[in-house]
Order: structure tokens, then sequence, then C-alpha cells
């Protein structure tokens, strides 16, 4: 689940990073 929550917070602030670009 550690790592589980580690994949998703890479992704999830790639997408956050990408948002924030686009703004």
């Amino acid at each position: 689940a550690f790592f589980g929550g580690i994949k998703f917070g890479k992704s999830f602030l790639k997408t956050v990073k990408k948002k924030s670009k686009h703004h």
C-alpha cells in the first residue's frame, strides 16, 4: 500500500505540474 501510494503520488504530481504549466 505504501509503494502504491508513492506511485499514485508521483502520477498525481505530474498531473498537477501539467495543470499549473497550462495555467
